[in-house]
């Protein structure tokens, strides 16, 4: 088996955007496969459905131009990393997509030749549910406090307005 045998089947044991309908239901979560210079080759369904696009928009355009990911302004970006340090990771997250902001657990993993150099990029895309969020948001102003940090206060962004009441009466409960 060549080189380029081995990344076909990590291609193909994923649903491709193209047209592949193959083991659809296989993956559920948005999967999208970027070369070395950030260009989407290829994408499963649930992605297609999670950024609300069609494939033609989605395969070839570059991947910062579809997925605004919040970690990947700056220089720690963890698709940064994978490429040029060959190196997989996962962060906390909020996708822009034409629509709306989703809270995720963003993870890529690359995908490299025997010289190890870079090929391509899996990223994957775990929603994070509103009740993990608030657990883990409570859980932060809780650990601070006990902490004896007495000035860090939930933040309400991104949450929904029954979420964002629990965690103003928390803050109101600190001052």
């Amino acid at each position: 088996m060549t080189e380029n045998d081995e990344q076909q089947d990590v291609i193909f044991s994923i649903p491709a955007a193209a047209g592949d309908d193959e083991g659809e239901d296989e993956i559920c979560i948005p999967v999208i496969e970027t070369n070395a210079d950030h260009e989407i080759t290829s994408c499963n369904p649930a992605a297609l459905s999670f950024f609300d696009l069609e494939s033609d928009k989605m395969l070839g355009s570059r991947f910062e131009q579809i997925v605004l990911v919040s970690d990947c302004i700056n220089d720690d970006c963890i698709f940064r990393q994978a490429v040029e340090k060959a190196q997989p990771g996962s962060t906390k997250a909020v996708v822009k997509t034409r629509e709306k902001e989703i809270p995720v657990h963003y993870a890529v993993i690359p995908v490299v030749n025997q010289e190890k150099n870079v090929n391509a990029v899996m990223h994957y895309f775990f929603e994070r549910s509103d009740e993990t969020m608030l657990a883990e948001e409570v859980s932060y102003v809780a650990n601070a406090f006990i902490s004896g940090d007495f000035s860090v206060r939930a933040s309400t962004e991104h949450f929904s307005s029954e979420e964002k009441k629990v965690l103003t009466s928390l803050n109101t409960l600190i001052e």
